[in-house]
């Protein structure tokens, strides 16, 4: 298992792994922060994407974030669909827009129960894991992309 490490945050790169995720991962999740400012933008999206929605969780921790004290955050798990792919790509340019107060934060995609890619939008974290990165190497090169591929040593 590696962690590739993505460097580039351009539309380029964005609509690379979007296209990626759609062919690999079958949810999502993203968070709405009670303790952070939105815009009416936050429920705009979140009311187009409620067909897909799997399940709502009140949580303190989620992949790249945990909150201290009583902290709690909305999680939105859903299934990943393309057209909820084609609404994400129409809201961004980057996975980074996906920041409150004008979007839900932290967009991360799975494929069954593991984390594919995630996001930490405050943090300008994206990471990819993933057993063989030949499979997603050639297309980061060819979006130029850069980034850094990190082993992980699972026991």
């Amino acid at each position: 298992m590696v962690c590739i490490e993505i460097k580039t945050h351009d539309k380029r790169v964005y609509e690379a792994l979007l296209d990626y995720v759609k062919d690999v991962c079958d949810s999502l999740h993203l968070v709405v922060r009670d303790d952070l400012d939105k815009s009416p933008s936050v429920e705009a999206f979140i009311e187009k994407a409620r067909p897909h929605l799997i399940q709502e969780k009140r949580q303190n921790q989620w992949p790249g974030t945990s909150l201290c004290g009583n902290h709690t955050a909305r999680v939105l798990y859903y299934r990943l669909t393309d057209t909820l792919i084609n609404e994400i790509s129409s809201q961004a340019t980057s996975f980074f827009d996906w920041l409150h107060p004008a979007l839900p934060e932290d967009l991360t995609f799975y494929k069954g129960e593991r984390e594919v890619l995630i996001t930490t939008a405050h943090e300008k974290e994206l990471y990819i894991l993933i057993q063989n990165p030949d499979e997603i190497t050639g297309l980061l090169d060819h979006c130029q992309a850069q980034y850094q591929v990190h082993p992980i040593n699972l026991k």
